[in-house]
């Protein structure tokens, strides 16, 4: 089945008591251990943190997962790297059957968020891909998305799902692919391109919003770390039509201070709980 498009703007979604708030996505699929980072992008720990609850309610609006292009076995895995590794298809199961279990899936309801994170390296030192892995690790995003959206709709579930990767020739790869439909034709599902603001070779003419009829494949989210990235370079992206995603991989002053500075429209973190509780503050 392809996948089908349209622009779903989640960031204007609020809180229960109707403040607005960034949607939370749990880290490298896990927010149920978030100071282990050695269980990341586990079965265990995405199972944990699908089911994870803050005030009696799922406490994430969504889920990042991983997927390398393994080359000794010719497969793609879920994994943060080689050294523990599930067939990317089971992965994609378990998000299928979150969305269909009854009442809420996320903080919001009935909308999810799915980050696909494509990584660069196919070795456990850090081989790069050939032209040909590039195309079957692609290929097998565009599978997992298929699974994951087949399920969204088949249990009534508004989806927000997103390609990322570290590297703009993995981004481009899904962008050019022929399995990519475009940004608006269906109002159930919106699909994003993600990279990172300090992704080497991001040029302006790799940027598109979502609201444009001809650009289709810009990326329209831009990931920034408080404590790496200079608060300068954030800023010159504001004036691009994009919206900010802050990773927040560790719980300091300036992760924070981001956050009230440029009220990014996504989080990215392990620490979902802790995200929730400074919510309200």
């Amino acid at each position: 089945m392809r996948i089908a498009i349209i622009a779903v703007a989640l960031a204007g979604c609020t809180l229960p008591d109707a403040r607005p708030h960034s949607v939370v996505i749990c880290h490298n699929a896990n927010c149920a251990r978030a100071t282990d980072p050695f269980v990341d992008d586990t079965l265990a720990m995405l199972d944990e943190s699908l089911r994870l609850e803050y005030q009696g309610r799922p406490a994430i609006d969504g889920v990042e997962i991983d997927f390398l292009w393994d080359r000794e076995h010719a497969r793609c895995v879920f994994a943060h790297d080689l050294a523990i590794a599930e067939p990317a298809m089971v992965a994609a199961d378990r998000v299928a059957e979150h969305l269909a279990q009854p009442g809420e899936v996320s903080w919001t309801g009935d909308r999810f968020f799915v980050k696909i994170e494509l990584k660069p390296a196919v070795t456990a030192d850090g081989a790069p891909h050939t032209a040909g892995e590039l195309a079957s690790h692609v290929a097998c995003a565009f599978d997992v998305a298929d699974r994951i959206i087949a399920a969204g709709r088949a249990n009534g579930r508004s989806l927000e799902l997103a390609f990322e990767s570290e590297e703009m020739a993995i981004v481009r790869a899904v962008a050019a692919n022929p399995r990519w439909p475009g940004k608006q034709p269906y109002p159930d599902v919106a699909l994003r391109l993600i990279t990172n603001v300090a992704t080497p070779g991001l040029e302006a003419a790799d940027l598109g919003s979502l609201a444009s009829d001809t650009n289709d494949h810009g990326v329209d989210i831009l990931s920034f770390h408080a404590t790496k990235t200079p608060t300068g370079v954030v800023e010159r992206y504001e004036s691009f039509d994009v919206e900010l995603m802050l990773a927040m991989f560790d719980a300091a002053p300036e992760t924070f201070e981001a956050m009230t500075r440029f009220e990014p429209a996504y989080v990215v973190t392990s620490e979902a709980l802790l995200l929730r509780r400074w919510e309200e503050r």
